[in-house]
This record gives structure tokens, C-alpha cells and sequence, in this order.
């Protein structure tokens, strides 16, 4: 075009070094010497911040429209602490940022406090529900081998049901029914029309399965003739077709937790599982409680101001973390859409006026991923702020759920504190040098994997069938680290 002057073509690389000039000394750039792009005594002829992202058309000479985006992009590469110094722009991201990562540490402290009463309380309870209903509670591997143990054990198992109150120093109690207090069952999972002669070396076996259960009666004096106790409850004799059974009992209890809370009811649903799908000869026995809540109807004499003080408190932590994360977010969406609109100014001021077009690497470079770490962070702490709420007002189960959200949060919040210390020197230096190893770190994992899964696999099916060890999944790995550890050390 006529009166347009042409700057000679750059690369890439010299593109990305001109999004990245920070000083202040003149830099020969096509014959024109570019001054200080902002000095402290010249204020007012610099950009003004709002403007650093509109996305319009320059005006002027090719010379003012060159140092005007060159201002622009020193503009976005300014620290907190520069952008303070030269345009007055109180740092209130990174202000927001400390007192959202306070919130949230704190809001941990107190969720912690909760979740572990209630999750020591449950593994607590199972524990000593095993140490009722088992007969061998101490071993590791109790399994049965004959039917007079199968049906001690069954007898055991009734016997303590109905007297749990009378033996156990828990508080626990039997969930009513229309004929009083609701009886174990026994359930059976078994192949049907089967039978299995190994003398004649013949069987008769069907896949098709079925399911019953049964009612187990209380005991009595004359159930300690165990022929007697298996006749009365219908209990099997024959376990060739059987595959597994089950003995289902329900149980209340109250979980007494520390004042100000209130104690909560839980009903545990408590199962035996006699797992025979092998057919082997062995059977293993194994109890597992599933405590969930239940509304009470009880009343406590504790000082009720207290626990509304306390769930106070709790509520207000949630609501003010979920506030400070809302206006994190907010910012943080206006920052990228901002940087999104500063991207394509600059692809479109390099592609006219230098006749040369950014990367996606060169883009990536005016973009901040912090932000996007940030919002992940928010979004998980918004959504275990409100579980949280949840728990604390309705008494809900969502434990596990929660504190994953939150554990998630306070994780990305502490990480995303790493985007202000690398304006510093001396902490930025120690983050370069992780970006510019994290690709060979990753090669040396990729190959050092392969390493791992061959001897794993090898290791599993070598040694895994003549050890248990082995079989379990997470032995499978540790034998895998043991074997790549002895032979880098050969």
C-alpha cells in the first residue's frame, strides 16, 4: 500500500521475543529506535490498563501502532506488583486468592474434625460387630472347612443377634416389625437341579442360579443339640450346589459425638457372606457393616444454644467460602476472556503489520493456565462448600463425596499460590527449570513404565499362582517395583 511501510518479516521465535520484551532500552526494531515502553515520570502517555485488551483497529503511523502493542503486551506481563507501581491497580486477585486459601484451610480443619468421628466410629462399630458374630474374630483369613463349623458359626451368629443387648457393652438395638423385633435371615444363592457324584465320576450341573431367604428363629435350650437347631431353621445339609450364603441382620445404634453436636442414629445392615464359589473346601466367612443414617426421635438436654452457636459458625465458614470463591471466579473469567481478546489483537497486529503469524505456542504464551487451575479450584470448593452445608444441617452421608471436592480444592488452591512466588527471581528460576525438565521427565516415565508393566506381568504369572501375596493387586505392583529395583541395581 502506498505511504505504508514495510517491516522485514520475523520468525516465530523473534515474535514470541517481542510478546515478551520487558526492558526498557531502545531495541532496534526495522530501522526505528522504540523507547522506554513505560516510565514512571510519563504516566500518562502510557496505555491505559483497560485498554491493554480491546481488540480494535490502531490508528496512526505504522511507527505509533507498533509501540502501542508493544506497551500492550508489556502491560500483560507486568506483575502484581509493577502493575501497583506504574498504574495505582490494587493487586485484589491476589489479595482474594489469601483470604479464599485461608477460608478454605479452615473450612478443612473443621470438616476434618467431623469426618474423622464419623469414619472412626464406623470401622469401630464393624469391628466389634465381628468380634460378636464371628467365631474366630482375630484371624486375618477365618474361612470354614467343615459343616459342624458352618453351623457353629451360623448358631453362634443367631444366638449373639438376639441377645446383643445382654452381651454387648455398645448401645445397640433391633429395628421393629409387625411381630416384634425383625428376625436374621438367611439367604441362599445356589445352582438349581444340580447334583455332583464324584465316587461315580459324574455330575449333573446347570447354570441357572436361584435365590431364597428364610427366617432364622431365636434360640433356645434345645438348639444346643445342633441337629435339632439345623431341622428347626431349614438350614442345608448338602453344599455341592450351593454357591454362597448369606446371613442378613439390621442394627441400630447412636454415634455420641463431642458437645456441642448433636448424636446421631445409624442403622447398620450387617452381612455374613459364606462364600463357596470356588468349591474347594474352603469357605471364607467375612463381615461387613453398612452404617446409614436414620432420623431420630429422641431429644437431648444439651445446651441448644451452643449447638446453634456451633452450626452457626460452621454455616457462616460455608457461605463466606463460597462467596470468596464466586468473585474468584468471577475475576478470573474476565481475565481470560480478556487474554482470549488480547490473543487475537496480537495474531492480527503481527499478521499485517510484521507479515507473520503466531503459533499456538506463541498464543499459549500470552495466555495464564493459572486461571483455569484457579477456577477448577473454586468450582470443587463451591460444590463441597454446599455438600458440606448439607451434612451439617440435614445430617447426610456424603461424607466421602465431600471430601473429595474439598480435598481437591484446598490442593489447587495451595498449587495456585506457585503463579505469584514465580515473580520472584530466585522462586521463578526453580519454576522454569521444572517446565523445562517436565518433557524429559515425562520421557524417562514412559520408559520406565514399559519397564515396569513387562516385569510385572512376567513376576504375576511366574510367581502370582504359588503365592497370595502376589495375586492381590497392589502386591502385583509392589513385586514389580522390587524386581525393576534389583535389576537397575545389577
Amino acid at each position: 500500500m502506498a505511504g505504508r511501510v514495510l517491516l522485514p518479516a520475523v520468525s516465530s521465535r523473534s515474535a514470541r521475543h517481542f510478546a515478551r520484551s520487558f526492558n526498557g532500552s531502545a531495541q532496534s526494531t526495522g530501522g526505528f529506535e522504540s523507547e522506554a515502553l513505560l516510565r514512571r515520570n510519563t504516566f500518562d502517555s502510557s496505555v491505559h490498563y483497560q485498554s491493554i485488551y480491546d481488540s480494535g483497529e490502531f490508528t496512526g503511523s505504522q511507527r505509533n501502532r507498533l509501540e502501542v502493542m508493544r506497551k500492550r503486551l508489556k502491560s500483560h506481563f507486568m506483575t502484581p506488583y509493577q502493575k501497583y507501581k506504574h498504574r495505582g491497580r490494587k493487586p485484589w486477585k491476589l489479595l482474594l486468592q489469601l483470604l479464599k486459601l485461608f477460608m478454605v484451610t479452615v473450612q478443612i480443619v473443621l470438616f476434618a474434625k467431623e469426618l474423622f468421628s464419623v469414619v472412626n466410629f464406623l470401622d469401630d462399630s464393624e469391628q466389634a460387630f465381628k468380634y460378636l458374630f464371628l467365631v474366630n474374630s482375630n484371624d486375618t483369613d477365618y474361612s470354614i472347612y467343615t459343616k459342624n463349623q458352618f453351623y457353629f458359626q451360623v448358631r453362634h451368629s443367631v444366638e449373639q443377634y438376639y441377645h446383643i443387648q445382654d452381651i454387648a457393652v455398645g448401645t445397640f438395638g433391633y429395628l421393629e416389625s409387625e411381630d416384634g423385633i425383625k428376625p436374621m435371615n438367611m439367604c441362599i444363592y445356589k445352582y438349581t437341579n444340580s447334583l455332583v457324584e464324584p465316587e461315580d465320576e459324574s455330575y449333573n450341573l446347570t447354570r441357572k442360579t436361584s435365590y431364597s431367604c428364610q427366617h432364622l428363629h431365636k434360640t433356645n435350650e434345645s438348639d444346643q443339640n445342633i441337629t435339632y437347631f439345623i431341622k428347626r431353621n431349614k438350614i442345608p445339609e448338602s453344599f455341592e450346589s450351593v454357591i454362597s450364603i448369606m446371613l442378613m441382620a439390621e442394627v441400630r445404634s447412636f454415634h455420641v459425638r463431642n458437645p456441642p453436636r448433636k448424636l446421631s442414629c445409624y442403622k447398620f445392615n450387617i452381612t455374613i457372606q459364606f462364600d463357596n464359589s470356588n468349591h474347594d473346601g474352603k469357605v471364607p466367612v467375612t463381615l461387613n457393616a453398612d452404617g446409614k443414617v436414620m432420623d431420630s426421635a429422641g431429644h437431648s438436654t444439651d445446651n441448644k444454644e451452643d449447638y446453634q452457636a456451633s452450626k452457626t459458625v460452621q454455616v457462616f465458614v460455608d457461605v463466606l467460602t463460597i462467596l470468596f470463591c464466586l468473585m474468584s471466579v468471577s475475576l478470573c473469567s474476565r481475565s481470560i476472556y480478556r487474554q482470549l481478546q488480547l490473543v487475537k489483537a496480537t495474531r492480527r497486529f503481527f499478521a499485517r503489520e510484521l507479515s507473520d503469524g503466531l503459533s499456538v505456542w506463541d498464543c499459549l504464551d500470552l495466555m495464564n493456565l493459572w486461571f483455569i487451575l484457579i477456577v477448577i479450584s473454586d468450582t470443587c470448593a463451591i460444590i463441597g462448600s454446599l455438600m458440606k452445608m448439607l451434612i451439617d444441617v440435614n445430617d447426610n452421608q456424603h461424607y466421602t463425596v465431600c471430601s473429595m471436592f474439598l480435598g481437591i480444592a484446598v490442593l489447587l488452591t495451595w498449587c495456585g499460590l506457585l503463579r505469584y512466588l514465580g515473580h520472584f527471581k530466585k522462586y521463578n528460576i526453580l519454576l522454569v527449570t521444572l517446565k523445562a525438565s517436565a518433557p524429559s521427565v515425562l520421557r524417562f516415565c514412559v520408559c520406565g513404565s514399559l519397564l515396569y508393566f513387562g516385569y510385572l506381568f512376567c513376576g504375576w504369572i511366574v510367581l502370582g499362582p504359588y503365592h497370595i501375596k502376589v495375586q492381590l493387586p497392589l502386591a502385583k505392583c509392589y513385586l514389580g517395583c522390587h524386581v525393576m529395583f534389583l535389576c537397575s541395581v545389577a
